[in-house]
């Protein structure tokens, strides 16, 4: 079994798809992009499945989670912290890589809003 994250290029696809074995197996490879046109190209006989992306209160919780554990939020932090996950656009990854980063900082307000400063030149989402 292979799982091709985040794959983008479809020219990238199409010659690496060259190298998988069509002897139907048992293998199985599972590939996930965010372009829609990779669905396609990809002529999977299976079906596709099209997730969506979190909400603003689901991606909340889950850095929440992440960064605090079972704690509360201090209310002086929660503002900064809400802007931080919007920057990562309901991607559950993104959202736990910038949490993974903001959980090992300092809690103060200077200090999220320096990684909210960041982010954009991290490019999490």
């Amino acid at each position: 079994n292979l799982i091709l994250d985040d794959v983008w290029d479809s020219k990238a696809w199409r010659t690496i798809k060259n190298c998988f074995p069509e002897n139907n197996n048992g293998g199985m490879i599972l590939v996930t992009t965010r372009n829609d046109q990779m669905a396609y190209v990809s002529e999977s006989k299976e079906p596709h499945h099209k997730l969506s992306f979190m909400d603003k209160e689901r991606s909340w919780e889950l850095f929440h989670k992440e960064v605090f554990c079972r704690r509360n939020c201090p209310p002086e932090l929660e503002s900064i912290g809400r802007s931080i996950v919007e920057t990562c656009k309901g991607l559950p990854l993104a959202i736990k890589t910038t949490a993974g980063l903001v959980a090992q900082r300092e809690r103060s307000e200077d200090a999220w809003e320096e990684i909210m400063n960041l982010l954009p030149y991290w490019s999490v989402a």
